[in-house]
């Protein structure tokens, strides 16, 4: 079989394991085998260290087999002694790592992971990476010794890198339906789903049927609406960029077609709704709803976000400047964005986004995102 088919049949995987929890081994396998690796871990948490993680997703995987023992071994065994867990924690979005370098010289000959662990599973000369996950969790992958004679080739990484965005959004995908209790359902049961909007469209991108609550998010526009029978954002930067998951979440005639998350600005209520959009041509069909092309899943904040820069620059001993600008990626807008709107050049808005870090002690956006949104907790403190 050939690269692009490999490819491709990856990321058919990984569109029908998103709705099956049971199908995820198969996805493994077929990564396994197309980026010559012996096996392949998968985790989702929040935490920088073993004593505060929270593990929401945890599969060890080898030749599309679970091996339910070994996590067991490694997590009751090994984990809670692991010198890398803080470290892969700290790695930028995306940053593929050797194990080894992962471990300092010292702990290379005297760490039971390093020495015992990773050795019998087959991970010792095996690559990690950190994914940025929803809700300030984090998507850890690791990738057993490469089946490759030499090591790892510039290809293989290659093929690896590739599919980083598509991991990244089958467990986004997976997030939202495990938090919707909606995981492991066919589409027309998710059509009864109350607690998740849900958008059916066809071949041509018309929108063929929606649930209660999705029809209810519809009609009041404040994010999403239909117009004429298609699925648009209030925002028109909102209602470009889907447009652009739409488009490639609909089959065509030599593309393979993908998914992709986003949020949409909630007007005027200052928060934002969480869209995914998921290839559905090869998932399970229903009798009664059509030929569906591509489910929409739409998740709504829990409330509207309650908070103003002054509370944020009182709370965070921020300046006015850099309140607004933490403010306003807490919103979801970019670092362009907000440049754009300050009229002010992009560089500028990131050394303002440095010095908010230098003075929260934090490296990453998805940090600072996060103790924003928890000011909105705090008792007593409205907008004004």
């Amino acid at each position: 079989m050939s690269h692009p088919d490999k490819f491709a049949g990856i990321l058919s995987s990984l569109h029908e394991a998103a709705l099956d929890d049971s199908l995820w081994p198969a996805a493994s396998g077929r990564i396994d085998e197309a980026c010559g690796l012996r096996g392949n871990t998968l985790v989702m948490a929040r935490g920088h260290s073993q004593v505060d993680a929270e593990i929401f997703f945890a599969r060890i995987c080898h030749h599309g087999e679970r091996n339910e023992d070994w996590e067991r071994t490694y997590f009751d065994d090994y984990y809670p002694l692991d010198e890398r867990v803080p470290r892969v924690t700290m790695l930028p979005d995306s940053r593929l790592v050797r194990v080894a370098d992962l471990y300092t010289d010292q702990e290379r000959k005297t760490s039971a992971t390093y020495n015992k662990s990773l050795p019998l599973a087959g991970y010792q000369k095996g690559l990690n990476v950190r994914l940025d996950g929803p809700q300030g969790s984090s998507i850890y992958w690791a990738l057993a010794d490469s089946t490759r004679r030499g090591g790892w080739g510039r290809r293989q990484i290659k093929v690896i890198e590739s599919l980083l965005p598509h991991l990244r959004h089958f467990l986004w995908m997976r997030h939202a339906l495990g938090g919707a209790q909606a995981l492991n359902t066919s589409l027309s049961r998710l059509l009864d789903n109350t607690r998740l909007g849900v958008i059916l469209l066809d071949r041509r991108g018309r929108i063929i049927e929606t649930n209660d609550r999705a029809r209810s998010l519809l009609r009041g526009g404040h994010g999403l609406f239909d117009r004429e029978g298609f699925l648009h954002a209030r925002m028109p930067a909102d209602d470009r960029r889907l447009e652009e998951l739409m488009a490639d979440a609909l089959p065509t005639l030599g593309r393979q077609a993908t998914g992709g998350s986003m949020t949409v600005l909630r007007w005027p209520f200052r928060s934002r709704q969480a869209v995914h959009v998921l290839p559905a041509g090869g998932v399970q069909q229903d009798f009664g709803i059509g030929r569906v092309a591509v489910l929409v899943a739409v998740v709504e904040p829990g409330s509207p976000v309650q908070l103003d820069a002054g509370l944020v620059a009182s709370a965070l001993c921020l300046t006015k400047t850099e309140s607004q600008v933490a403010l306003a990626l807490a919103m979801g807008k970019t670092v362009s964005d907000v440049a754009k709107e300050r009229g002010q050049k992009v560089s500028t808005t990131r050394f303002h986004v440095k010095k908010i870090h230098g003075k929260l002690g934090i490296s990453r956006q998805t940090d600072l995102i996060r103790l924003v949104l928890s000011l909105s907790d705090v008792p007593g403190h409205r907008p004004h």
